[in-house]
């Protein structure tokens, strides 16, 4: 019984430390020393294989998509949003209204949106071992996107109606289109493109990662 005690608060300890524990600074200045570590940086075949600034998704937020996995035969990505590295964000509490940034999907509208809390729901998401999957079309060009947590896939969504796919943009960019019972929704979010394996760094999408971020300073969760 107290084994059982002590494991149960040990476990609670593990988690409470990974949910409010402070990142690793990174500088966005110094993106070509620390980006594109991830295990697939070495085989950066993947069509979505970069670091991306999300544009009309309210939390100011990076992903570095090198920690996906790559599966050519099945053309599919698979990104586990709890490795370390993955998602780079900030503490601060940013208003986009009226900027080129605002909003343009659902959940994540709310103008005041705080980066402290988004940071604690993307850790939950990797303690919950959030993965997601695209499985792209023969040309690469779409994906329709599913989700797992705890290796289940999650089921909620598809059941109420809610889905996405991912479209391929011009200039290395995606969009995140939202589906409701299979049409397209009016709410999108885009990936931009801001260090690519095949591209390079991307000046003018970084100085849009900076204007949005508040600075140069973020966070490695």
């Amino acid at each position: 019984m107290r084994w059982g005690v002590f494991l149960l608060s040990f476990a609670a300890h593990l988690f409470l430390f990974d949910l409010f524990s402070p990142g690793t600074p990174h500088d966005l200045d110094h993106i070509l020393d620390w980006a594109l570590l991830g295990p697939g940086a070495a085989t950066a075949a993947s069509p979505i294989h970069g670091v991306y600034l999300f544009r009309g998704l309210n939390p100011p937020l990076l992903a570095d998509t090198s920690y996906c996995d790559w599966d050519a035969a099945e053309q599919v990505v698979s990104c586990p949003t709890w490795a370390p590295g993955f998602f780079h964000a900030v503490a601060d509490s940013l208003d986009y209204t009226g900027t080129p940034f605002a909003p343009t999907t659902f959940p994540f509208s709310s103008p005041g949106l705080s980066g402290r809390a988004l940071i604690r729901v993307l850790r939950l998401g990797r303690l919950l071992r959030l993965r997601i999957v695209f499985q792209f079309d023969a040309r690469l060009r779409e994906a329709a996107t599913a989700e797992t947590v705890l290796g289940f896939g999650v089921a909620g969504r598809q059941a109420g109606g809610l889905g996405f796919k991912l479209r391929r943009l011009g200039g290395g960019a995606w969009r995140r289109v939202n589906l409701w019972h299979g049409v397209e929704a009016e709410s999108y979010y885009d990936l931009l493109p801001v260090l690519t394996a095949r591209g390079g760094l991307n000046r003018r999408n970084l100085a849009l990662a900076k204007e949005k971020l508040g600075g140069s300073q973020l966070l490695s969760l």
